[in-house]
């Protein structure tokens, strides 16, 4: 049975793999081999964290420490461990995270087991929580056991000796990161060690040094695809070195290149980072204007953190306080119950109800999962339109023409309306609803933003001030406006104009954009001619607009405001409220 287990871990089938450990689960329980099932039901819970399916995990890892968790073999309680640990540290759990790392590492002294995984999640953890100091007290805890132990096993060295050198990054101590970091390279041929050992060289300002250590560092990813994940951090470092050294041209290439991974991996951060550089290799010496600006935008970032953890220690303290009135209570609590109990009678009748209200859910959750799956994907579609390249490299050549003029003062403002706008959309990504005035505000600095750069026309928001806290779907709005801006206006000889109104009719939300462009028939007839289709953001936006609301009418489009013989276009659609 053990043996069929390990086979299971190799079928890359999901389905497949889970229904395989069921039966040897269900076998081993008809059998009353409870050590068996008890390594079964370990190894359920191991597939469903390793193909990211969480869905009643929870309530599996409850049946597993009540039941089977003390019937395992030491080693498979420390596998269990790890994988519960990183489940824990995925979701933020960091607390329970290390006190279960604390408990493993208990199991490991009292069985002889090795220790370096469970050290190195619990490094992992408080580096999550920016104790830095804690993380390299761990990690030498950790070496020294590993040159006590096991003075044999190179990798584990390696790998120890490179987390001695990124916590004596975190905590700035370069010159003891770089010995560190070159006794890593000795043990271990990682990518990692490389590519963190030119970071260090970097920042030592070193850049020859730095610029072997990352070349070697792309030879030995590019030598295999298992090192395919590591290109994101490498492109980024190499861009930071190119633009150290101001080699532009070089630093735009990396940094592109890292920006275009970081979005296919999801990982905001270094796409911010990524951002940061692109802008950094088009103003090149005029730089200094992001510094100023990033410096404000940290400042404020740090205001509304401190703000946050006082209002969350109120909450716990308030939270607080409320335990123990309850516990007070609890007294009068159980006499009341005890006073009720002569209503048994109603229990077959709260099954029956009981029943018909988990039928129901289950019936919403379904449908639920699926209308998430279709919101999701199209929101995606939604993000994707927004940042498209085009707009991105218009704005940074605007910026760019601004300084080259010797308009200082315009590639300031209009650095600033591209910074927030880059934020709001990053931060607006997040969420499926985003508030009215959010959204306002991010829209207001894409036109300002376009005006800037156009100056063919002027632009008006009306939205009622009541509707500012109320919320709609992100990225509905945007793809109007712009098509007025590139169909409605790209042939007109007069001031164009466009104007957002949001108002509340009874229980909904209306949206109006309205333009005095060229107007739907000639735009129909243009995008004819050339051989175009119907605009991929209309089709989107019904699609996301039939999601949210099924009593929507849809989108109505009708003539705008006419000037000069051109009729305009009026686009209008309506939301449920959203509060």
């Amino acid at each position: 049975m053990i043996a069929l287990l390990l086979e299971t871990r190799s079928n890359p089938s999901f389905e497949d793999r889970i229904n395989e450990v069921k039966e040897v689960a269900l076998f081993c329980k008809d059998k009353e081999d409870l050590p068996t099932e008890a390594l079964a039901v370990s190894y359920l819970y191991i597939a469903y964290i390793e193909h990211g399916k969480f869905d009643g995990i929870d309530d599996l890892f409850k049946l597993i420490e009540a039941k089977y968790f003390d019937h395992l073999l030491p080693a498979n309680q420390l596998r269990f461990n790890l994988y519960h640990s990183q489940l824990l540290l995925s979701q933020g759990r960091l607390d329970e995270g290390i006190e279960t790392a604390q408990n493993t590492l208990a199991i490991c002294e009292a069985h002889q087991l090795p220790k370096n995984n469970v050290y190195g999640l619990l490094s992992t953890i408080y580096m999550a929580l920016g104790k830095f100091d804690e993380a390299l007290k761990t990690d030498r805890q950790n070496l020294n056991d590993m040159l006590k132990n096991q003075p044999e096993e190179k990798r584990g060295l390696g790998q120890a000796y490179y987390s001695i050198s990124r916590d004596y990054t975190n905590l700035e101590e370069l010159d003891s990161a770089n010995y560190y970091g070159v006794l890593s390279l000795g043990y271990w041929g990682h990518p990692v060690s490389y590519i963190q050992l030119g970071d260090i060289k970097t920042k030592l300002a070193e850049y020859d040094s730095a610029r072997y250590y990352l070349s070697r560092a792309q030879e030995v990813i590019l030598s295999s695809p298992k090192w395919e994940n590591q290109k994101t951090t490498l492109y980024l470092y190499l861009s930071k070195l190119e633009i150290l050294e101001e080699n532009w041209e070089e630093g735009l290439l990396y940094s592109e290149q890292a920006l275009t991974s970081s979005i296919q991996d999801n990982d905001v951060s270094v796409t911010y980072k990524a951002y940061e550089y692109i802008i950094r290799s088009h103003l090149q010496d005029k730089a200094y204007y992001l510094d100023s600006l990033l410096a404000k935008d940290r400042i404020l970032r740090d205001r509304s953190v401190e703000a946050q953890t006082i209002e969350m220690d109120t909450k716990y303290k308030a939270s607080e306080k409320e335990k123990k009135i309850m516990q007070l209570s609890n007294d009068v609590q159980q006499r009341e119950i005890e006073a009720l109990t002569f209503r048994n009678y109603l229990l077959y009748t709260g099954i029956a109800v009981l029943a018909l209200i988990i039928l129901v859910y289950l019936l919403f959750r379904i449908r639920k999962s699926k209308t998430e799956k279709e919101i999701s994907h199209l929101k995606k579609q939604a993000l994707q339109l927004q940042m498209n390249p085009h707009f991105f490299f218009n704005s940074l050549n605007s910026i760019h023409n601004f300084i080259g003029n010797n308009e200082p003062e315009e590639a300031q403002k209009y650095l600033v309306n591209f910074s927030r706008l880059m934020r709001l959309t990053l931060e607006n990504s997040q969420e499926n609803l985003i508030h009215i005035g959010k959204e306002v505000e991010f829209l207001k600095n894409f036109l300002i933003l376009e005006k800037l750069r156009n100056k063919n026309f002027d632009f008006e928001i009306k939205v009622e001030e009541e509707l500012l806290d109320y919320k709609i779907p992100g990225f509905l709005i945007q793809p109007l406006i712009e098509n007025s801006l590139l169909h409605g206006f790209s042939t007109i000889d007069y001031e164009g104009f466009v104007q957002l109104k949001i108002e509340k009719e009874q229980d909904t939300i209306v949206v109006t954009v309205i333009d005095n462009g060229v107007g739907r028939k000639k735009s129909i007839e243009r995008k004819q001619e050339k051989g175009e289709h119907t605009s991929f953001g209309i089709e989107l936006l019904k699609k996301r607009i039939y999601i949210y609301s099924k009593k929507s009418n849809g989108i109505l489009i009708e003539d705008g405001i006419a000037v000069q013989g051109n009729s305009g276009t009026k686009i209008t659609f309506q939301l449920p409220l959203f509060s």
